[in-house]
């Protein structure tokens, strides 16, 4: 459960930076390209403005409009740690599509952000410290987040992405690939739909799990208050080495995580014991119904209710 709730944590904030940075790309280009039609400038006042809020080294190598909206190819942000020169996020091409009554109202509001392939790197290191952390603040504090959602899209997609997780702190990785996710309505304050979906290949020292996610539900994030945020999938279903799992699962505060879950899982015998732990086993168990709760009141600790 604990390796669960981490890979979970790191996944959300891999969603979030993934969001983040579509909503800001909205805001800081579209503005200006409705206002002035210059792509050259409007590329050049988005890399200018996206490096000036995120902290890192952006770069957009074109922008072009069309009747159909806003299109950026190869957006890139660098990593921008000391000996770390990789990108935290590549994305091939990105869609940004406005709603025509509110511009008419000179009002600028995003109908759809669509990213093609992005590719996003997180990593923790040794201390605890995601390269994240200045972009979206300390996650133990109550106090409201201060990032420019005003303008969010009433729908947002994602799609064959790639999330590649290093956690230092615990010796894993985890790597998200056919990445797919659908926003619609996004809201700070209330709780939104979301479906998400994805292929994940987390390591454990010589051993790699491998598991096949697909869920639908709502993210709520409180007014950007984490400890009251939370993610609900209503529907779940999981492949994890060959083992089906069915059910619905939620996290509850994204500073301090509490896991509740009620899954399905199909029968246990000692050839799958041997897949998921690496070791023999004579446990046989039949398809059971697990519910479960628990929390990570601290890093490293695992509290079963």
């Amino acid at each position: 459960l604990r390796v669960f709730a981490t890979v979970l944590r790191a996944l959300m904030r891999g969603l979030g930076w993934v969001f983040l940075i579509a909503v800001l790309l909205a805001v800081v280009v579209g503005g200006y390209a409705y206002r002035r039609f210059s792509p050259e400038n409007a590329r050049l006042l988005a890399i200018e403005q996206l490096t000036a809020l995120l902290r890192r080294e952006v770069a957009i190598e074109r922008l072009v409009i069309t009747p159909f909206g806003l299109k950026i190819h190869g957006l890139r942000v660098r990593r921008g740690r000391a000996g770390e020169n990789d990108d935290l996020l590549a994305c091939d091409s990105a869609l940004l599509t406005v709603k025509l009554r509110p511009l008419l109202r000179r009002r600028l509001e995003f109908d759809t952000i669509l990213l093609q392939s992005p590719q996003i790197s997180l990593l923790r290191d040794t201390e605890g410290g995601w390269d994240l952390a200045d972009v979206f603040g300390s996650s133990a504090t109550e106090r409201r987040g201060a990032l420019p959602l005003a303008l969010a899209a009433a729908e947002t997609v994602v799609s064959d992405g790639v999330l590649r997780v290093d956690d230092r702190l615990n010796g894993r990785k985890a790597v998200f690939e056919d990445l797919s996710l659908r926003v619609d309505g996004f809201d700070q304050d209330k709780p939104f739909p979301v479906e998400v979906s994805f292929v994940s290949a987390v390591s454990f020292g010589t051993r790699t799990v491998t598991t096949s996610i697909s869920a639908a539900g709502a993210v709520d994030l409180a007014g950007l208050r984490w400890a009251n945020a939370s993610a609900r999938a209503s529907r779940l279903k999981a492949l994890v080495d060959g083992l089906e799992v069915m059910g619905s699962a939620a996290l509850i505060g994204f500073s301090s995580i509490r896991v509740e879950a009620d899954l399905s899982v199909a029968a246990l015998g000692p050839d799958r014991w041997r897949r998921l732990t690496g070791a023999d086993s004579s446990l046989s168990l039949p398809p059971a119904r697990w519910r479960v709760k628990a929390s990570m009141p601290a890093p490293g600790m695992l509290e079963l209710e």
